[in-house]
């Protein structure tokens, strides 16, 4: 068989042919599957917010110690040397 001519290349297979349906989608059926995806849509943005946030929060943990670390040592330097370091 050789190349196809003109008239076959616009063809569709009779097997990709779409069938038309007896009845159209109802608007309910459309609204559900809708009503689907921005569920999904708005839980994966909810739960990026929740890493975000957990991410922070540990964040903030990890300052607070490092700040009340260093405070503490700030204390003790002021405290065995007679020599405050505050600045204030």
């Amino acid at each position: 068989m050789g190349p196809p001519t003109a008239p076959e290349l616009g063809k569709v297979p009779p097997h990709r042919v779409r069938q038309p349906t007896s009845q159209p989608a109802s608007p309910d059926c459309v609204f559900a599957h809708l009503q689907e995806g921005l569920k999904a849509y708005f839980k994966a943005k909810i739960e990026e917010a929740e890493i975000a946030l957990r991410n922070k929060t540990q964040n903030l943990r990890r300052l607070e110690a490092q700040r009340n670390e260093l405070n503490t040592k700030g204390a003790w330097t002021s405290d065995t040397s007679g020599v405050c370091l505050w600045r204030g």
